[in-house]
C-alpha cells in the first residue's frame, strides 16, 4: 500500500498536458480556407494532387508542391518539392537548401514570387497565404514542467 501511494501525484502537482503549437496558413484571397497544422495534423503537403485543405487544383502547381511541418516545440517548416516555385516572402528557397523555417507573419506563395501577382494571375483562388503561429507552451512553463515530473 506504501508503494502504490508513492505512485500517486502529491496534491498541488498535477502534471499539466502538453500544449501542442497550432500554425495556421492564412489565404489572402477569399477562395480558399485557412490551413491548420496542430497535434492532429503536424504536416500538409499542398499541390494538386493532394486531398482537402492542401489540394490546389490550378495547373501552374506541382502535385506535390510544397510540405508544410510543424514540430513539437513550435517550429514551422515548409520544403520546397516544386518546380515552378513556392516563395517565402518573395524569396524562392535554394536548390541545396530546399528546407526553410517560417515566421509569425510570413508570407507563402506559390508559382509567383509576389501576392500581387499571384491574385493578378490566379484571383480570388490565388495560392498566397500568411503564416500565423499561435504561442506555443513557453520554454521556461516546459522547463518548470519538466522539473516537476523529474522530482515527483
Amino acid at each position: 500500500a506504501a508503494a502504490a501511494a508513492a505512485e500517486l501525484p502529491r496534491l498541488g502537482t498535477a502534471r499539466r498536458p502538453p500544449q501542442w503549437p497550432r500554425a495556421e496558413l492564412v489565404p489572402e484571397g477569399e477562395g480558399r480556407g485557412a490551413i491548420v497544422l496542430g497535434r492532429d495534423c503536424p504536416t500538409v503537403v499542398l499541390g494538386r494532387a493532394q486531398e482537402g485543405g492542401g489540394r490546389i487544383d490550378l495547373d501552374e502547381v506541382s502535385s506535390s508542391h510544397c510540405k508544410l511541418t510543424l514540430s513539437e516545440s513550435g517550429t514551422l517548416s515548409l520544403t520546397d518539392l516544386s518546380t515552378n516555385g513556392t516563395y517565402v516572402d518573395g524569396v524562392r528557397p535554394k536548390r541545396d537548401r530546399r528546407t526553410v523555417e517560417l515566421r509569425d507573419g510570413s508570407r507563402v506563395t506559390l508559382v509567383s514570387k509576389t501576392a500581387q501577382d499571384c491574385r493578378d494571375r490566379f484571383g480570388p483562388l490565388a495560392p498566397s497565404y500568411v503564416v500565423r503561429l499561435a504561442a506555443s507552451t513557453p520554454p521556461e512553463r516546459r522547463q518548470a514542467d519538466a522539473d516537476a515530473d523529474a522530482e515527483a
